[in-house]
């Protein structure tokens, strides 16, 4: 194996799985399923009372549609705090990847279909492997 292919595929690994980590702490799936399931609730309440043209619903609904807007933002808040504190170091760890491998040209292929890959598209391929297989486990043990 290459060793910067190595290198690049541990650093993924090791980003990914710190990454999810950190989501997984700061984000309450508990509250973030409870909001989620609020909301669906609600847009078929509306749903079903605009195909029946219920007027009086559909007002009562509108009133209580500006409390769902409030929990979809909290919830965009919520799945957003993650990103806040990984953002600048992965930006400063792409940027540190990119002068290290700037001239390392193809550092692996993908394996069955031989595509050649260069250390950023190794990279992103691991990471988002890497990323679905924690969250996979993640719920697997969290049952």
């Amino acid at each position: 194996m290459n060793p910067i292919a190595f290198e690049v595929i541990v650093i993924a690994f090791i980003v990914s799985v710190l990454t999810s980590t950190i989501s997984k702490i700061l984000v309450d799936q508990k509250k973030v399923k409870q909001i989620q399931k609020q909301i669906k609730e609600f847009q078929k309440r509306y749903k079903d009372a605009q195909q029946r043209k219920d007027k009086e619903l559909l007002k009562k609904l509108e009133k209580e549609q500006v409390e769902i807007m409030k929990l979809s933002k909290d919830l965009f808040v919520m799945n957003f705090k993650p990103t806040l504190i990984t953002i600048i170091p992965i930006i400063l760890l792409f940027w540190f990847l990119n002068n290290r491998y700037t001239n390392a040209g193809v550092v692996a292929h993908l394996p069955l279909l031989g595509i050649p890959l260069s250390w950023f598209w190794l990279y992103i391929i691991v990471a988002i492997g890497v990323g679905m297989l924690f969250e996979l486990v993640y719920r697997i043990i969290k049952r």
